[in-house]
């Protein structure tokens, strides 16, 4: 009876895990994938995003009036005259922001369909 008796599975010893030498004989180990690296405006694309002061645009928003009007669609944003248009760019220039998106802010009756 104990000859015919199957042995258990936890038993049965199979050698299925890989050798040292079959994982060191792969193509992977020595292989290094380099296609992402090769080109400059690829590794920017692929890195770690950085963001810093050189990345941001103040935006401002600018009319011919002599004193600062608040925006009614936007809260805390106003209407800088020339002068406090040109206090804000000392202002960014002092932080290191280095660019101005300026929005200006044309009467009516100085627009024509042309946009001219």
């Amino acid at each position: 009876m104990a000859e015919n008796a199957k042995a258990h599975p936890a038993t049965e010893r199979q050698n299925d895990a890989p050798t040292t030498s079959s994982r060191v004989h792969g193509q992977y180990p020595r292989t290094r994938m380099r296609r992402n690296r090769r080109d400059d405006w690829n590794r920017r694309l692929v890195s770690e995003n950085i963001l810093s002061v050189n990345d941001l645009i103040w935006p401002i928003f600018v009319h011919d009036h002599e004193e600062a009007l608040a925006v009614p669609s936007m809260p805390d944003i106003h209407r800088l005259s020339i002068k406090g248009a040109v206090d804000a760019a000392k202002q960014a220039s002092d932080l290191g922001i280095p660019v101005m998106a300026v929005f200006p802010a044309i009467e009516p009756e100085l627009k024509n369909p042309e946009g001219s």
